[in-house]
């Protein structure tokens, strides 16, 4: 057997490759306020040069224009080192996720307290334990009790018992396997309206959701009057009772990056908020370097610190600069929108703000990535003001936001007995001047969570 020897061969090639400061600088343009606030925070930790608080409004905000060594004296003696304000409280702030350092129960924390209070044998303890374990975030148990016994090794008759103490817990309907089960949990057989409710959740279950209450009635041989009750007491019921307390489902915090008012007719911009977190190079830090002899092992250390604080507040300058020119660029675009409301969008994308504010689209795409403005009309992503556009006439186009503000406000006044299906909302939006098919139609009624005509057809509730 023949063993090749190694071999150098010399190859070009051509690649981009961004130094560690560009990639900062890109970095820092991506981070929303919060996240900014985090990093900040986390780069004061291990750089003495850097100062995060509230400064006193004597002190200048103007930052060095260059990093370079040859001006650090003269930065010194006029003070101009103050960063761009990015809002917060310093005071209450913590480091991180501020929604992931609350407490918040879960269902499972739920369930296992109340599992804790109640009198069981060791082994059903640990069975409800187990069940709670294999529940999604609607409380619906997603596991056959079978294949939980063989994955555990505990007799499925253990787990019967513990399923059906898990099925009394609060809320009520948690342990269900489907959706029948789970309404028949919540419901109490004390007779009356309540029995027939149930036989309607057991019997009915799908002319129900379509809003056919003749036809049950005519199957049950009740009257349409107690089938109406019924019905109400059902909607009254949870279709998914752990939703909101699974795992994960934590608050989100918003904070917007830049406000714009409209003052005399015209749109101003505010950038940061009016509780300011500012950066600076610290004073005491700054005066020990002034006064250190060069020659001194530590002069060149502070010195590598300083650069990089002075970087970081061009990165703080340069993002604040490109925010305002974006926002700019979509007040010129989306003018209507801050004179007259979210209806007045109109189509917009990345390359045409791009070519308007001179830089590449992947420029634009960080500056709008998880950033908020605060406006007239409420607090709205940036990437909401790029919508996508749709025929309205033969040369004019429209944001696919203004027609589904138009379908939410048929369905909002439709007849609840005689619902508007997807042809209708064709039909009324093509009277509105919107050339649109119904599959495009059914894709923004189902993109705003409004269920098809069928399901939405019933009669209001009994008094």
């Amino acid at each position: 057997m023949q063993h090749q020897a190694p071999q150098l061969e010399l190859a070009v090639d051509q690649r981009l490759i961004l130094t560690p400061r560009v990639q900062q600088a890109l970095h820092i343009l991506a981070l929303p306020a919060l996240q900014l606030e985090a990093y900040l925070l986390e780069a004061s930790m291990s750089n003495p040069f850097l100062e995060v608080g509230a400064f006193s409004e004597g002190e200048e905000q103007a930052g060095p224009e260059d990093a370079g060594s040859e001006y650090w004296l003269e930065l010194f003696d006029d003070a101009s080192d103050l960063g761009p304000g990015i809002s917060a409280q310093p005071s209450e702030w913590q480091p991180w996720d501020v929604a992931g350092q609350l407490q918040h129960l879960t269902l499972p924390d739920i369930l296992r307290e109340q599992i804790g209070c109640l009198e069981l044998d060791e082994a059903t303890r640990r069975a409800c334990e187990l069940v709670v374990e294999y529940l999604d975030e609607r409380g619906y148990l997603v596991e056959e009790l079978p294949e939980i016994s063989r994955h555990h090794g505990i007799r499925v008759g253990i787990l019967q018992r513990a399923l059906r103490v898990v099925q009394k817990l609060e809320p009520r309907g948690v342990g269900a396997r489907d959706l029948r089960e789970c309404l028949l949990l919540q419901l109490e057989d004390d007779g009356g309206i309540a029995s027939l409710a149930r036989l309607m959740i057991q019997c009915c279950l799908g002319d129900l959701a379509r809003g056919r209450l003749p036809k049950i009635a005519r199957r049950l041989g009740v009257p349409l009057a107690q089938v109406k009750q019924a019905r109400d007491l059902i909607l009254d019921l949870k279709p998914a009772p752990g939703r909101g307390l699974a795992d994960g489902e934590h608050p989100v915090y918003l904070r917007p990056d830049v406000t714009v008012r409209m003052i005399d007719g015209e749109p101003v911009i505010i950038m940061g908020g009016p509780d300011e977190l500012k950066v600076r190079i610290s004073p005491s830090y700054r005066r020990m370097l002034q006064q250190m002899d060069p020659s001194d092992p530590a002069y060149r250390f502070l010195r590598e610190k300083l650069d990089s604080a002075l970087w970081l507040l061009r990165c703080l300058r340069q993002r604040e600069r490109t925010l305002r020119t974006l926002v700019e660029c979509l007040i010129r675009h989306q003018r209507a929108f801050f004179e007259h409301g979210p209806s007045h969008l109109r189509p917009l994308t990345l390359a045409e703000v791009a070519r308007d504010m001179g830089v590449h689209p992947s420029t634009v795409s960080r500056a709008r990535r998880g950033k908020y403005v605060q406006t007239a009309w409420g607090l709205f992503s940036l990437e909401f003001f790029f919508p996508s556009g749709v025929n309205k006439t033969k040369d004019q186009q429209a944001s696919a936001h203004t027609v589904k503000m138009l379908i939410r406000e048929f369905i909002s006044q439709e007849d609840p007995q005689r619902p508007l299906s997807d042809a209708q909302l064709v039909k009324m939006l093509g009277e509105r001047g919107f050339r649109l098919s119904r599959r495009v139609v059914t894709k923004y009624r189902n993109a705003l969570g409004i269920l098809p005509s069928y399901y939405r057809r019933q009669p209001s509730k009994s008094p």
